[in-house]
């Protein structure tokens, strides 16, 4: 009976040690994935008296451009959305955007997450921070595809004739494993 104990105490010692050492493989790492927009809002003609200055741009991330993401695609177990940040550079000129709207979606789908933003004077540095609220996950589910993932920013300016340029930062971290 003491060897038939022993031997079982030796399995499960053994099934820990590994599940343990497995674990211990786990490879984490963060990423930036970044999509550039330059907006160009030209010289727009009066429509019904009120002025439409309007820019609709978009980008397209490919996440296995990411050395780590790539070498580690097939054996991701975790994704986590850290930060969804915009920030506009090189504003030509003072500039309110009217409104802004961001989506993202992955390749082939129509299915988009979606952000609004209100009014805001920008200068060179502004950001818009993306709000989580249950939507982050559908973006780390867009990243588990491997599929390219789009980012399109849409609205309005108080004024035309001016240039300035959206990046939109997706900042992750990533829990592989080798051994998977």
């Amino acid at each position: 009976m003491k060897s038939t104990a022993k031997i079982l105490f030796l399995f499960i010692l053994l099934g820990s040690i590994a599940s343990g050492c497995k674990k211990l493989l786990d490879v984490e790492f963060d990423a930036t994935f970044k999509a550039e927009m330059p907006v160009v809002v030209a010289a727009s003609a009066l429509k019904d008296g009120l002025a439409e200055f309007t820019f609709d741009v978009s980008d397209s991330i490919d996440p296995t451009t990411n050395s780590n993401y790539d070498k580690y695609f097939e054996k991701i177990k975790k994704i986590t959305v850290t930060s969804i940040i915009a920030t506009i550079k090189n504003p030509s000129k003072p500039v309110t955007l009217l409104n802004m709207t961001c989506e993202v979606w992955e390749e082939g789908s129509t299915t988009k997450t979606t952000w609004t933003f209100p009014s805001t004077v920008v200068v060179d540095g502004t950001k818009f921070t993306f709000t989580d609220e249950g939507r982050f996950d559908k973006i780390e589910n867009m990243f588990f595809s491997g599929k390219t993932i789009h980012t399109r920013c849409f609205g309005k300016t108080d004024v035309s004739g001016v240039t300035f340029t959206i990046v939109t930062e997706y900042g992750t971290k990533f829990v592989a494993n080798p051994l998977n």
